[in-house]
C-alpha cells in the first residue's frame, strides 16, 4: 500500500503573506489578555517622553506581553524575550515584535500602578460576566522565595564584627596605592591592587548600607508596635502587642542583596530567603476569584488579618464573612475587625493549654477566654461547619495552582515594593487564566 505523506516544504516562499489574526484560535488566552488590557485607561500608563526620541513599543502591547507570559509560567525577562521568537501567541500580542529583555525588565520595574489598574479593571470585568459575587472569602499566606541568596544573610553582630576589619583592610590598600604611585615602583601585582581596593570598598559599602537599613527597618517596626499599644483597647478581648526595641538586636538578620527579604522558615525544614505572600479569594469552589494580594516579611500569619481585610473590604465593602484557618488565630484583631466592618469572621483557634485556672484568671484573661468560646461557637453553626471544606477547595487550590501549575516560586524582583507589585501581576494572570477557563467551559456566564 502506498504511503501518503504531507509536504513539508522549508523552502519555497509564501505566495501571500500570512494574517496574524490566523495564528490563533478564536478562543486563546492571548485575545482574553489583549481584550483585558484595552480596559486600562492611558492615565495609569507610563510614557518615556523624555528619552532619547526613539519609539518606545505600547504600554498596553508591553502589559499583555507581560500578563500572558505570566499566565503561562515565563517569568525571566529574557525567557520573555525568547518568546517573541519562538511562541506563536506571543508574537500574535507583540505583533510580531521583538521587545528586548532590558525593556522587558525595566517595564516591570517601573508600572506597579499600571498592574494594580489592570487587576482592579479586571475585577470589574468578572462582575460584569456575573463571576464576581462576593460574599464570603478566604485569607491565605505562603512562602515564597525572595531573589537573594542565603550566603548573602549577615546578622547585626556579623555586620559589627566584620565592619571594622574591612575599614582596616581598605586603609591598608589605599596606602599601598598612594605608596606606588610616590614611588613609581614596578610592583608585580600593583595592576591588581585598584581592583582589589574597588572590591574591597564595595564590600565595606554594602556592609554600611545593610546596617543603615537593619536601623531604618528595627526603628519602622518599633515605632508601628508602639503605636498599636496605644491604640490597643484594655476592654477588648486579647493582650496588648509586645513592645519592640528600636534598636537591632544581636541575632537580628538583613540580607545583602535585598535587604527586605528575611530568612523564613520552609516547610521541609531550614531557612531561606522569602516573602509571606498574601491573598484573599472569593469563597466559590467554582469561581475562586482573587480579591486582594499583599506581601509582609512576617514569619507567620498571626498580624496579617487586619491588613488584607483592610484592603479587601474597602474594595468590596459586600464582604459579609471571612474565613481564614488557625494561623490567623489573633483576638485582639478578630475582635476589632468584627466590629470596625461588621463581618463574621470564621477562625478555628488553636489549642493553647491554659496556664492559670479558671476561678483565678484577671478580667482581661477572661475576655479572651469568652471571646475564644464564642469563635468556637461560631464554627459548631450551620455555616461554619463547612468552613474547613470550603477554604480547602477555595484559597489552598489557588495557591497550589500558583505554585505547582504555573511554577511560581520565587519572585524575580528585589525589595518589599516591587514584590509587591510582581505578587499582583501573578495573581492578576491567575484571575485571567480562570476567566478564560470559565468562559470556555460554561454556557452560563452571561453580564449580571
Amino acid at each position: 500500500m502506498a504511503r501518503r505523506m504531507v509536504n513539508i516544504d522549508r523552502n519555497t516562499p509564501l505566495l501571500l503573506p500570512p494574517s496574524i489574526q490566523d495564528w490563533i484560535a478564536d478562543d486563546d488566552m492571548a485575545r482574553l489578555v489583549v481584550d483585558a488590557v484595552a480596559l486600562v485607561g492611558e492615565r495609569e500608563m507610563r510614557f518615556n517622553w523624555k528619552g532619547t526620541g526613539s519609539e518606545q513599543y505600547p504600554p498596553q502591547m508591553m502589559l499583555a506581553l507581560l500578563v500572558f507570559c505570566y499566565s503561562s509560567g515565563i517569568f525571566s525577562s529574557r525567557r520573555i524575550e525568547r518568546a517573541t521568537h519562538r511562541d506563536v501567541a506571543v508574537r500574535f500580542i507583540t505583533g510580531d515584535t521583538h521587545p528586548d529583555h532590558d525593556t522587558i525588565a525595566r517595564f516591570r520595574r517601573e508600572n506597579a500602578p499600571l498592574f494594580k489598574a489592570c487587576f482592579t479593571r479586571v475585577l470589574e470585568l468578572a462582575r460584569e460576566m456575573n463571576i464576581k459575587r462576593i460574599g464570603a472569602i478566604a485569607i491565605d499566606g505562603t512562602k515564597l522565595q525572595a531573589n537573594a541568596s542565603k550566603k548573602r544573610v549577615r546578622s547585626w553582630s556579623q555586620l559589627q564584627e566584620q565592619l571594622p576589619k574591612l575599614d582596616k583592610l581598605v586603609e591598608e590598600l589605599t596606602a599601598r596605592a598612594e605608596k606606588a604611585d610616590r614611588a613609581e615602583a614596578k610592583d608585580p601585582d600593583g595592576d591588581r591592587l585598584p581592583q582589589r581596593l574597588a572590591q574591597a570598598t564595595q564590600r565595606r559599602d554594602a556592609l554600611r548600607q545593610a546596617m543603615i537599613s537593619l536601623e531604618e527597618k528595627t526603628r519602622r517596626e518599633s515605632e508601628t508596635r508602639e503605636s498599636e499599644r496605644r491604640d490597643h483597647d484594655d476592654d477588648d478581648p486579647g493582650s496588648p502587642p509586645r513592645a519592640l526595641p528600636p534598636e537591632p538586636r544581636a541575632q537580628d538578620t538583613t540580607n545583602l542583596t535585598d535587604p527586605d527579604a528575611k530568612l523564613l522558615p520552609g516547610k521541609k525544614g531550614g531557612y531561606a530567603p522569602g516573602y509571606n505572600a498574601q491573598l484573599a479569594v472569593q469563597a466559590d469552589s467554582r469561581m475562586p476569584l482573587i480579591l486582594a494580594t499583599a506581601v509582609c516579611d512576617h514569619t507567620n500569619d498571626r498580624r496579617q488579618l487586619a491588613p488584607m481585610i483592610h484592603k479587601t473590604v474597602e474594595d468590596h465593602p459586600e464582604t459579609d464573612r471571612v474565613l481564614v484557618d488557625s494561623g490567623y488565630d489573633n483576638s485582639g484583631q478578630i475582635h476589632r475587625m468584627e466590629k470596625q466592618y461588621g463581618v463574621v469572621i470564621y477562625c478555628p483557634p488553636e489549642e493553647r493549654k491554659e496556664a492559670t485556672p479558671s476561678g483565678r484568671r484577671s478580667k482581661a484573661r477572661q475576655r479572651t477566654a469568652d471571646f475564644r468560646e464564642g469563635m468556637k461557637a461560631c464554627l459548631r453553626g450551620s455555616f461554619g461547619q463547612t468552613v474547613r471544606q470550603l477554604r480547602a477547595t477555595t484559597v489552598e487550590p489557588v495557591i497550589g495552582w500558583i505554585k505547582e501549575t504555573l511554577g511560581f516560586r520565587r519572585f524575580h524582583l528585589r525589595g518589599e515594593a516591587k514584590v509587591g507589585m510582581e505578587w499582583e501581576l501573578v495573581c492578576l494572570a491567575f484571575n485571567l487564566n480562570l476567566i478564560h477557563r470559565l468562559t470556555r467551559s460554561a454556557t452560563g456566564l452571561v453580564p449580571a
